[in-house]
């Protein structure tokens, strides 16, 4: 019996285990549900440049829009939330697949 551990001491090993589990679980669903809610910030949209992006590299750079709203034939506008600045929202306007216009969205 001297080179087994006691069951008592086998559950003092575990409880560090489950505890850096649970932490580590929780942190990660919180930044995923977090990380959908967050949008874009002032910077990362004023950062674009009208002309510089395509409508599938924009998405790739910036995440998916909040919303898309098609104009006539061949316009596309993408509205994005901002986060941490004085501005609700920011609009990226596409005709075909070059980008217009940048524009943050009035309150």
């Amino acid at each position: 019996m001297r080179g087994r551990p006691s069951l008592r001491w086998s559950w003092w090993f575990a409880i560090p285990i489950v505890a850096a589990a649970f932490l580590i679980g929780d942190f990660g669903i919180s930044q995923l549900i977090d990380g959908d809610e967050d949008g874009i910030t002032v910077e990362e949209a004023s950062s674009v440049e009208v002309g510089s992006d395509s409508r599938a590299e924009l998405t790739e750079r910036l995440g998916e829009p909040e919303s898309e709203t098609t104009i006539g034939r061949d316009r596309v506008c993408l509205d994005y939330v901002v986060t941490g600045g004085p501005d609700p929202g920011w609009l990226f306007c596409f005709r075909g697949d070059q980008l217009e216009s940048s524009a943050p969205l009035p309150e």
